[in-house]
């Protein structure tokens, strides 16, 4: 008979599966509502923009939903890998709008490069890491997230303030998951922080969407 902890693992996995399953398949729709945006109404910046943080979006959701669905074993562990490797991808991605659509200036230049540095470092510590220094990479995750506010004096100046409601509303639900991320005792603590996540990824496609590639 399957012991307790076991059995309440093997739950949390399904939940946070069917989670993200959710996740997955709203990103894709919001990935073919960012590319109509930006070729109907925007640049090709625009278009670039929602590419990137489309793909990143769905690749996120869709990395981890296939990993909490897979059984314990090579493919789980890969998976597991490439889980944490795409978040690091996925905050590079969501930078991206913000910064090719209103800050093509020498500073945005500079964030945009030091974003996606950050997250080719984050992923490097992954292939060689993962499963240790947890701690140290859900630090490099809120760090990389909340970098935004070094830009917030150029951002206040072009998003609306419903707009920067939306931004730093997802920032906190992201973050605030990290508490239940964490709490490993709590049953079904994983699949507490996907909701969080969905929740954050809502609130900044929102943002996004209507206030980057629709302006």
């Amino acid at each position: 008979m399957m012991d307790r902890p076991s059995l309440m693992k093997r739950r949390d996995e399904r939940a946070s599966a069917y989670s993200h399953g959710i996740g997955m398949i709203c990103s894709l729709g919001a990935l073919a509502l960012l590319m109509e945006a930006g070729i109907i109404h925007g640049t090709v910046w625009h278009i670039v923009s929602a590419g990137v943080y489309g793909l990143t979006l769905v690749m996120m959701f869709s990395i981890s939903t296939f990993m909490h669905s897979a059984p314990e074993g090579k493919r789980k562990a890969w998976l597991t890998m490439a889980d944490h490797m795409s978040i690091y991808v996925f905050i590079g991605g969501n930078y991206t709008p913000f910064l090719l659509v209103y800050m093509r200036n020498e500073f945005g230049w500079q964030l945009l490069g030091a974003i996606w540095g950050t997250a080719i470092a984050g992923i490097i510590l992954k292939r060689y890491y993962t499963g240790r220094y947890m701690w140290l990479s859900t630090i490099g995750y809120l760090a990389m997230g909340w970098l935004i506010v070094v830009a917030w004096p150029e951002l206040s100046a072009v998003l609306s303030p419903a707009g920067l409601v939306l931004l730093v509303g997802g920032g906190i639900s992201y973050s605030a998951g990290i508490v239940f991320f964490v709490w490993r005792k709590l049953p079904y603590h994983h699949a507490i922080w996907h909701l969080f996540v969905l929740a954050g990824a809502g609130l900044h496609f929102v943002c996004i969407y209507r206030y980057v590639m629709l302006g």
